[in-house]
């Protein structure tokens, strides 16, 4: 006989010695976790992936108001949505350029940015800034061996600029990156674009 038939067999011999009627007392307890939830439609990263007490400690992020209005550089070109990118735009034969909205500090962001690349961070205070948003955004540049992680490998020869600016309590960004030579061919388009990009008018 199977082992898998033994052990229905088993099982059914064991079931049918209980007298009926007999109750069996439950004295442990566990915390409920998301697996005992109903799924939260539009739920956030922080909620589908970080346990409660650690949401409980996150800052309240509002939503993002959408209506982007920005004036296209010539050989950029629309890239499609994407998750977690606001506006997503490609150029040349491997760039990208988008804008996202996130959270934490300035100075999170740009370590974040500075680590991707395997570069020394650079304190906030120290870097150039542009007008963008309605105000001063600072300026990430940054080239070697790009590292962007979401299970993405990493790409030698690459360059980033970028810009980020605190807008309505998030950090709005707006990052290029690409092989080298390509990132600095759109120094000047880069500027014009930052210049043109609008929110919610």
């Amino acid at each position: 006989m199977k082992p898998a038939a033994l052990l229905l067999l088993a099982a059914l011999s064991l079931s049918s010695c209980r007298k009926s009627g007999d109750e069996v007392a439950v004295e442990e307890t566990r915390p409920l976790s998301t697996m005992d939830e109903s799924p939260k439609l539009n739920a956030t990263s922080s909620e589908r992936f970080l346990p409660p007490d650690l949401q409980q400690q996150m800052p309240e992020m509002p939503e993002a108001e959408g209506n982007w209005s920005y004036d296209l550089p010539a050989g950029w070109r629309d890239a499609g949505p994407r998750m977690m990118r606001e506006i997503n735009l490609a150029f040349g034969e491997g760039g990208e350029a988008y804008v996202s909205l996130s959270g934490g500090t300035l100075q999170d962001n740009v370590d974040r940015w500075y680590g991707q690349f395997g570069a020394e961070p650079q304190a906030v205070e120290t870097l150039p800034r542009i007008e963008m948003l309605g105000g001063e955004a600072i300026v990430i540049e940054a080239q070697g061996t790009y590292s962007p992680g979401m299970g993405r490998p990493a790409k030698e020869g690459q360059a980033l600029l970028g810009a980020m600016i605190v807008k309505d309590g998030r950090i709005a960004t707006l990052k290029l990156t690409g092989p080298a030579d390509e990132v600095a061919s759109q120094r000047e388009a880069f500027l014009q674009f930052a210049a043109s990009l609008k929110q919610g008018e």
